[in-house]
């Protein structure tokens, strides 16, 4: 009884972390297409901001994300024109 319990308690946990690993992904895309539309609206730098800040966020917690949000930067921080106030 108490293993059945503990067995069913295991497999929700693990498809709770799924589920979250699932929505942090999606919510990353979200971010990382909105941020290359920022700046393709002519705000590089806020763009790159905000990416290296989602960078931070997500050094230690989530290598994946932290990947695409880090590629983002280093791409978008080519374009950014440093002789504008």
């Amino acid at each position: 009884m108490v293993s059945d319990v503990r067995t069913a308690l295991i497999k929700f946990t693990e498809a709770s972390m799924v589920q979250q690993a699932d929505r942090i992904e999606g919510m990353a895309d979200i971010l990382v297409a909105s941020l290359e539309l920022l700046a393709k609206a002519g705000h590089t730098d806020t763009a790159c901001r905000l990416a290296g800040r989602a960078c931070a966020q997500l050094r230690d917690i989530d290598a994946r994300q932290w990947q695409k949000f880090n590629a983002l930067l280093h791409r978008l921080s080519k374009q950014v024109r440093w002789d504008e106030p």
